[in-house]
């Protein structure tokens, strides 16, 4: 089945269940005035001015390593539209520094939150004036895919050093590196189920090329809370260490791919940026990223999506 013949059946899908209008749960009315352009740049300087917190860079943490860091610590370090258009500028500044010559000494990045959280999810408080309808659902999704898509296809070696929680949109992130390694006290969650939606940047099918289908479904499903532990034992997280040292041990993670262990012999970055690209060709997702994308949007912004998104917020 092709792939417009796919998008076709889950809009249609999507329709017989909500119907062909939704209106918006009377606490986020204020939303439906939002409008987001299609075009990519325009969208990116749109939510720009959207929130708090921001994604920073450092492209000389280590020898041959970068260092990005969520900070939004307020909010655990949720994502905020401004942090989401830091990011996808972050991605801009790594491909050009590890494509622009061969002789860049590039090979690893790291991903991490501010403090003791990695990162949760989508900044709902946010979320309450802007994102809460099905075009504003859209947009997000829009920007996140591309993003973690490019992420994903950088020619370095990532690594999610998870410390504390990450939780949806924040467990899409970490799935969305090369490797992941957790505190023992992390907790990885997907909790889209219980906000009334599925994963919306990509991190449904990234989950099930990771670990075999029973397993995904189950942590997709059932959002258990995913400890270090069992996470390591299933081979989602390659590394378990002691809390506070995620960084540290991200770090001596990726000096296996910049030097030789057995005799301290140096690799030659573009020879190890030129394996990850290899592997990197094998991940043709976008068909999967199409059908969830599709999926996301059917249900953001939906009664049932709107009614647990403002649960939430009375939580916090």
């Amino acid at each position: 089945m092709d792939r417009q013949r796919v998008r076709q059946l889950v809009q249609r899908a999507s329709t017989l269940v909500f119907g062909a209008r939704r209106t918006a749960h009377p606490c986020f009315r204020r939303s439906i005035s939002t409008s987001f352009p299609d075009d990519l740049k325009l969208l990116r300087a749109k939510i720009r001015e959207l929130g708090a917190g921001n994604v920073e860079l450092d492209l000389k943490y280590a020898p041959g390593i970068a260092l990005v860091t969520l900070r939004n610590q307020e909010k655990r370090n949720a994502l905020s539209p401004k942090m989401m258009a830091e990011l996808a500028d972050v991605v801009d500044s790594l491909e050009v520094a590890s494509t622009a010559t061969d002789d860049s000494s590039l090979v690893g990045v790291i991903l991490h939150g501010e403090g003791q959280t990695f990162c949760s999810g989508f900044d709902l408080s946010v979320a309450r004036s802007h994102f809460l309808t099905p075009e504003a659902g859209k947009a997000m999704t829009h920007i996140m895919n591309h993003t973690l898509g490019r992420w994903k296809k950088l020619p370095l070696i990532s690594v999610a050093a998870v410390e504390g929680f990450a939780l949806g949109g924040g467990a899409e992130l970490a799935v969305s590196c090369d490797h992941r390694v957790m505190s023992k006290a992390a907790i990885i969650r997907f909790v889209q189920v219980k906000m009334g939606v599925v994963t919306g940047w990509g991190g449904g099918h990234r989950l099930t090329g990771l670990l075999p289908r029973n397993h995904a479904l189950r942590i997709l499903g059932s959002a258990p809370k995913l400890a270090a532990d069992e996470a390591h034992k299933l081979g989602l997280a390659d590394a378990v260490c002691p809390g506070g040292s995620t960084l540290k041990a991200s770090e001596e993670f990726l000096n296996a791919y910049i030097t030789d262990s057995h005799d301290g012999a140096a690799y030659v970055p573009a020879a190890v940026r030129g394996m990850k690209r290899i592997v990197s060709q094998m991940d043709d997702d976008h068909g999967r990223a199409v059908v969830e994308k599709d999926l996301f949007c059917g249900l953001w912004g939906s009664p049932a999506n709107l009614e647990a998104l403002n649960k939430a917020r009375r939580k916090k």
